[in-house]
């Protein structure tokens, strides 16, 4: 049982000195030299006719206030106490909004403990409740006020009895015009000296009003991969998707859509939840039932999609495995590609040229179901490549030559089957050549598989223009050396025989 209990500070233990503002807005701070359990804070001002808005921040950032925190909080002509629990010791802050108030006393202090709460249940008598209830250590006449709730935090609180009572007792009371949904009371017990204590009752009851909108017709919730897909037929401008804790109905998790259907995630550290969508005009829900949807239900299955982000090849091959009776279904660029096929095994997706997007859905046979996207680029044009100078079939007595010019974005490159490191999608390629003939191999790769080629072939020669020119210099030198060699031992030989 969840309780809370405040007392104004006429009789508190280690009470804190008194700091005084005047601001109509202002924030002060107030020292605990040690924790107390059950402290109270009290603002009190002067000009009582006169409200005040209050919140009280911890050494750690939690806050408690009028309007943060209203069970915790007791609010009376020119007064507000706050019930912070067991406080730690360090600096608090207490902000006072207000308009002439005067002066404002702020103290602190610990609770004694009194008023308990000892008992408090509640019970369905077919279309009205009783409550009943026990107090101890607390004055004999005591006002009970017993409150329906949404949460067990208070929100949505709705009075549904007010009364003078003793310390034991119960009432009947009725709820019309609550709120569809899990219902959750709690009573306030006080006294004519302000003291006040709270408590939730155990029990917690699904409440649906007779008056509200009629419930959504085909509702239905499974799991689709890890979290709770909930549809109905029709359409409506808003619907309250929401998911309950089975055992408490408890309020896990909510959402508001304008859609056909929503998505919330399987809560952590649950097995079973209850699924429920309801029409919602912005306050108010229509009937609704809660729907069961369990963890163990999963099955296994698996899509197998090729290991690829892009492909040059009209169509891919997946592969499908899934539980006995369960039902294929897939969708290609937002259009129904298959629908309920029960043959597992390869199927073949035919890509339009572009970007795919692809989902295999696997259905188990109790109807939940699991997805497998897959995006993939359908390219088969090859990529740019652009030499700047053709070099094919030119020669050249250099040892080397520069292929120069650019490839498309993304492309990769290689010469002669060796990488070649681009500069943006630029390129300069220091090619070695060697004596005679050479072919130069340049490739383009895009990521579908795509190839662009450019070949050149390049002779090396192996002796220059000015080599043969000397050569041919020198040769005709040794030759003219060797005709006035000839001559003179000719002319030699005359001389000789004419003597």
């Amino acid at each position: 049982m969840k309780k809370w209990m405040v007392l104004p500070l006429l009789a508190v233990l280690l009470l804190m000195p008194v700091r005084t503002v005047y601001a109509a807005k202002q924030t002060v701070e107030i020292e605990l030299t040690e924790a107390c359990d059950d402290c109270i804070f009290s603002i009190v001002w002067e000009h009582e006719e006169q409200t005040a808005e209050v919140t009280v921040t911890s050494p750690d950032g939690r806050t408690f206030g009028t309007t943060l925190t209203p069970l915790q909080t007791s609010v009376s002509e020119g007064a507000v106490y706050i019930n912070v629990g067991d406080a730690a010791a360090g600096i608090w802050q207490v902000t006072i909004t207000g308009e002439k108030l005067g002066r404002v006393d702020i103290d602190a202090g610990e609770l004694p403990g009194n008023m308990n709460i000892d008992s408090f249940h509640v019970e369905r008598w077919e279309d009205r409740f009783y409550a009943d209830w026990s107090v101890s250590d607390c004055r004999e006449d005591l006002k009970i006020r017993i409150f329906a709730a949404s949460d067990k935090n208070g929100s949505g609180a709705r009075e549904v009895k007010s009364l003078n009572a003793a310390p034991q007792g119960g009432t009947e009371f009725d709820v019309t015009g609550l709120e569809n949904g899990s219902c959750y009371f709690y009573i306030r017990v006080s006294d004519d000296s302000g003291a006040f204590s709270i408590a939730y009752a155990d029990e917690t009851f699904d409440y649906e009003d007779p008056g509200s909108a009629e419930a959504l017709t085909g509702v239905r919730a499974f799991l689709v991969n890890d979290s709770i897909y909930i549809a109905w037929d029709g359409e409506t401008d808003q619907v309250k998707l929401m998911l309950f804790d089975p055992n408490s109905g408890e309020l896990l998790r909510e959402e508001v859509t304008g859609e056909s259907s929503g998505v919330l995630a399987f809560p952590q550290g649950m097995d079973k939840v209850l699924a429920g969508a309801a029409v919602y005009d912005g306050r108010r829900l229509g009937k609704y039932d809660k729907i069961p949807v369990e963890k163990g239900t999963f099955f296994e299955a698996s899509v197998t999609y090729p290991d690829l982000d892009a492909t040059n090849e009209s169509g891919i091959p997946v592969q499908v495995t899934a539980e006995e009776g369960a039902r294929i279904s897939a969708v290609l660029n937002d259009r129904l590609y298959l629908e309920d096929e029960t043959d597992q095994g390869e199927y073949r997706v035919n890509l339009k040229e572009g970007e795919n997007s692809i989902v295999f859905i696997v259905t188990g046979a109790a109807g939940n179901m699991r997805t497998f996207p897959k995006e993939i680029y359908y390219d088969r044009t090859p990529p740019q490549l652009a030499v700047t100078s053709d070099v094919d079939k030119t020669k050249t007595d250099s040892d080397h030559v520069y292929l120069e010019g650019y490839t498309e974005a993304g492309a990769s490159l290689t010469c002669n089957g060796e990488p070649v490191e681009l500069q943006g999608s630029y390129f300069q390629i220091r090619c070695p050549l060697k004596p005679g003939k050479n072919t130069l191999e340049l490739k383009a790769f895009d990521i579908a598989g795509n190839e662009s080629l450019y070949m050149a072939a390049v002779e090396r020669t192996v002796w220059t223009a000015r080599q043969w020119y000397a050569i041919i210099a020198i040769a005709a030198a040794l030759l003219l050396a060797v005709i006035y060699t000839v001559k003179f031992i000719r002319l030699k030989r005359e001389r000789t025989q004419a003597r």
